[in-house]
C-alpha cells in the first residue's frame, strides 16, 4: 500500500489549472518537475506554471497506464526502503521476534516492489 502524500500549494495550483483528481496531483507535479521543466517549480511565473500543469496533464492522459504504474512503483519502493530501515534496526536490537517480523515485512515489500517494477516494464 502506498503512503499518502500531503496536498501542497503546488497541488492546489495544478488542480485549479487542470481540474485533475486529488490522487493524480502528485504525479502531475512529478511530471512537471522531471519532464516539463527538468527543474524545481518555484522559479516559474504563474503563466509558465499553468502552461506546465496543462502540458503535464496532457502527457499523463497520453500514457496514463505508464504513469500510474510508475507512481505505484515509487510508492512500493518507498515502503520497501522503510522496511529495510526497520530490518536494520531490528537486527541491531537483537530482539528475535522483532527481527523475524521485520524480515517478513522486508520480503513482502520486496515482492510488492518487484511486482510494481514489472508492471512498469510491461506498460513501457
Amino acid at each position: 500500500m502506498q503512503a499518502k502524500s500531503k496536498l501542497t500549494g503546488y497541488h492546489l495550483q495544478i488542480q485549479k489549472t487542470t481540474g485533475a483528481l486529488l490522487e493524480l496531483l502528485p504525479t502531475l507535479e512529478r511530471i512537471m518537475r522531471e519532464e516539463v521543466f527538468h527543474s524545481t517549480l518555484d522559479w516559474q511565473t504563474a503563466r509558465e506554471f499553468s502552461q506546465g500543469a496543462k502540458k503535464a496533464h496532457k502527457l499523463y492522459l497520453g500514457d496514463a497506464a505508464f504513469y500510474d504504474a510508475e507512481h505505484a512503483h515509487r510508492g512500493q519502493a518507498y515502503l520497501h526502503f522503510k522496511a529495510e530501515v526497520e530490518l536494520r534496526a531490528a537486527r541491531e536490537s537483537g530482539d528475535a521476534a522483532r527481527i523475524a517480523e521485520a524480515e517478513c515485512a522486508f520480503d513482502v515489500t520486496a515482492a510488492a516492489a518487484q511486482a510494481a517494477h514489472d508492471k512498469v516494464a510491461a506498460v513501457a
